[in-house]
């Protein structure tokens, strides 16, 4: 049998990955705190929460207020975040590893708790 390739890529065809492992690129605490200062508020919470308690973009979307728990001794003083689903493209599904608790650092949960209930950030979804 006679192999036929294509001339050109179809239109619309999505692009394949790149084969092989990829280099994960952290950022630094300085280009973290840069990225913070600029984010909007609303932004700012999405990326603490990645980048102080390693959550991935679809799982930020996917929490709600019940995944979060603050623990309080008059003032907040860490708790945990529940991580049981993601949201990737208008779908929810069970995260990658499996659904986790991740601990909350004081400086977090102090961020969480100022934005909890206020504005958009509703009962059950944090964003909305």
């Amino acid at each position: 049998m006679a192999r036929k390739y294509l001339r050109a890529i179809p239109e619309g065809m999505q692009r394949l990955e790149a084969v092989g492992e990829s280099i994960l690129e952290i950022p630094s605490d300085e280009e973290v705190e840069r990225i913070l200062a600029a984010a909007s508020e609303r932004h700012r919470v999405s990326f603490v929460l990645m980048a102080y308690a390693g959550l991935r973009p679809n799982e930020v979307r996917a929490l709600r207020w019940r995944d979060v728990r603050l623990r309080r001794e008059g003032e907040v003083v860490g708790g945990f975040v529940s991580v049981r689903e993601r949201r990737s493209q208008g779908e929810t599904h069970t995260p990658k590893t499996g659904q986790r608790e991740v601990p909350v650092a004081p400086e977090l949960g102090r961020l969480l708790a100022g934005i909890e209930g206020v504005g958009g950030a509703g009962r059950e979804g944090l964003w909305r």
